[in-house]
């Protein structure tokens, strides 16, 4: 996954990549500061890390982290997670998605975050069923 995390203090966002985004982000919190939190998920992996750092080299203030830049708006409303292969799953995902922006947009950061997880974990879940299924 690619995670865009945020700094509130500094208003700096990290985009980075990691296969366990949750225990990624309390190692980032030890390191920078407990008022870090996930501004969004993308699928992809180092591939996509680099192309994302790439696109906003003339942001970049030092590391991974970069100044906030609103096109990076369009890669939450493109790529953003929890999201599915199967119809289910992008409908909770989308579902979910809006709950979740609605709280965000009111300050509930801690809650929206434990959601957005929580429907992370379970669409993943799904995906771990579907490839069950597929190699059946």
């Amino acid at each position: 996954m690619v995670y865009f995390v945020r700094d509130p203090v500094t208003g700096l966002v990290k985009i980075g990549c990691s296969r366990a985004v949750l225990s990624r982000l309390e190692s980032l919190k030890r390191e920078y500061g407990k008022g870090l939190f996930i501004e969004f998920l993308r699928q992809g992996g180092k591939k996509e890390e680099h192309r994302i750092h790439e696109i906003f080299s003339n942001k970049r203030k030092h590391g991974e982290w970069f100044e906030w830049d609103d096109r990076m708006e369009e890669f939450r409303q493109d790529g953003m997670v929890p999201v599915g292969r199967t119809s289910r799953a992008v409908s909770l995902s989308r579902d979910m998605l809006r709950r979740i922006e609605k709280w965000a947009e009111k300050g509930h950061r801690s809650v929206s975050n434990a959601i957005a997880f929580l429907a992370y974990r379970a669409l993943e879940q799904i995906e771990k069923e579907e490839e069950n299924n597929d190699n059946k």
